[in-house]
């Protein structure tokens, strides 16, 4: 699937609610379909409750340690035309995240633009265990920052503008936190500071597509088919399967094969779904430019999220974007294209 397909039709609204409720289904036995097969999933799993999940993702980080070793980050860059600034700025880059099983390429659409608009080269990253970056034990909200630390620091950057979405924005929450004399500004996109929904489902729904063998024999079409044909039969969402699963399922060395480091992200999804200004960050405070674009029909954020918000970014804009669900610069690109480019400049200019 050309990359490009996946990111210009602008997708219709929907909330994160509309995207992952669905993925219940998912959890019952499957038929065999183009040689596939899904075990039946154990229903004592699904009543866990938040406290037990908390807890496990809890023993499960402890045992491990918070740190795990840092990841080498594949990256792309556009740089702003030397003809639109007379001369050039020495202005610091401005980075960019994805959320969980998105990749690099999704602001693809707005790199060059924002570029061009505020004077600043602008960096698309894949996070760890995604994309091209590096498959490597452990994810948390500390390793995922510091893998951001550890570029800067090899690629001589003092700091950086951050506009990241869902788990990225957790990562430079994470970073900008612990390290504020490396986060110039924040922009944020759907990301609270409570535990993400769902979390059950979303555990449930990678441990089901671990359980999928990937055909081997066939070309990348084919395979991404029947993929297709067996996650749309079990009703799960259409942008999930388009746009986070598929993208996914690559052919290399002439097997088709995940993208992602599938089981390190199953294993430790529990650390990604916890709130990223957790417990061990709740006296921290970043006292720099944050904005924060909210989905209107999200429920990533909660109600009762903002004095919270305040808590550790007191210099916090919240803007809540209508028709808009989790993935705000997807759904509403405009909207979301202004709001970064406003931020960056108003950093340049204050």
């Amino acid at each position: 699937m050309p990359m490009n397909s996946v990111l210009l039709p602008r997708i219709a609204c929907r909330s994160a609610i509309s995207g992952l409720a669905s993925l219940t289904k998912f959890l019952q036995p499957l038929p065999t379909c183009h040689h596939f097969a899904v075990q039946r999933n154990s229903s004592k799993q699904l009543r866990r409750t938040s406290a037990e999940h908390r807890k496990a993702a809890s023993d499960a980080q402890s045992a491990r340690g918070n740190h795990f070793p840092s990841a080498q980050l594949a990256s792309v860059t556009w740089k702003p035309q030397p003809t639109l600034f007379k001369s050039p700025k020495p202005a610091c880059p401005v980075y960019m995240m994805h959320g969980l099983l998105g990749y690099k390429e999704e602001f693809a659409a707005f790199g060059q633009t924002i570029a061009d608009r505020t004077g600043h080269a602008v960096t698309a990253f894949d996070a760890r265990n995604h994309g091209e970056s590096e498959h490597i034990d452990g994810m948390n909200y500390i390793s995922t920052g510091d893998d951001m630390a550890h570029y800067m620091e090899a690629n001589g950057t003092k700091e950086a503008i951050f506009v990241a979405h869902s788990m990225g924005a957790g990562s430079a929450i994470s970073l900008a936190l612990r390290r504020p004399d490396l986060v110039t500004g924040l922009l944020t996109i759907d990301v609270g500071v409570s535990d993400a929904p769902r979390k059950t489902q979303l555990l449930e729904f990678l441990k089901s597509l671990l359980k999928i063998p990937l055909r081997h024999g066939v070309s990348l079409e084919e395979g991404r088919a029947a993929v297709r044909k067996i996650l749309l039969a079990y009703e799960v969402e259409p942008f999930i399967v388009e746009h986070r699963v598929l993208p996914n399922i690559i052919e290399k060395d002439g097997k088709i094969q995940w993208r992602i480091n599938l089981p390190i992200i199953a294993r430790d999804i529990l650390n990604l779904t916890q709130a990223p200004a957790g417990i061990q960050f709740a006296n921290l405070v970043y006292d720099k430019p944050v904005a924060i674009l909210m989905g209107g029909s999200s429920d990533y954020i909660k109600a009762d999220d903002d004095g919270l918000l305040y808590r550790n970014f007191p210099k916090a804009k919240i803007q809540r974007v209508p028709d808009a669900g989790h993935w705000v610069h997807l759904d509403q690109p405009k909207v979301f294209l202004e709001a970064a480019v406003k931020f960056i400049n108003q950093l340049t200019t204050t």
